[in-house]
């Protein structure tokens, strides 16, 4: 009709959640260290990470009820790379938790 408003009935405001958080996890001030102290050498560090870095991981998971060995632990230059070496090292079937970030399917998938 003209001249009548409609309105969408049983429906209210439109309410938004918090903002997502940042991606990825803060650097650990125990790797922070060994990372700065690292920074004026000049050879690249071996794949999976150098013995110090790898060792300040485990000193940190250690404290938190996680013990683990340097020869159990890699480091990388960000989740991508990392869920590729782990996808590699490991050979089989890969369970995703859902939901999970959208590059995950696609990167186990290769």
């Amino acid at each position: 009709m003209p001249g009548t408003q409609r309105t969408a009935e049983g429906r209210g405001p439109v309410r938004y959640g918090p903002p997502a958080p940042e991606p990825g996890l803060p650097v650990l001030p125990e790797l922070t260290a060994v990372i700065a102290a690292a920074a004026g050498r000049a050879a690249p560090e071996p794949p999976g990470g150098g013995a110090p870095v790898r060792e300040a991981a485990c000193r940190h998971w250690g404290r938190r009820g996680l013990p683990t060995a340097p020869e159990n632990v890699a480091a990388g230059p960000g989740a991508p790379a990392l869920l590729l070496a782990l996808l590699g090292a490991y050979g089989g079937d890969v369970m995703l938790p859902r939901p999970c970030p959208a590059w995950w399917t696609p990167q186990v998938r290769l």
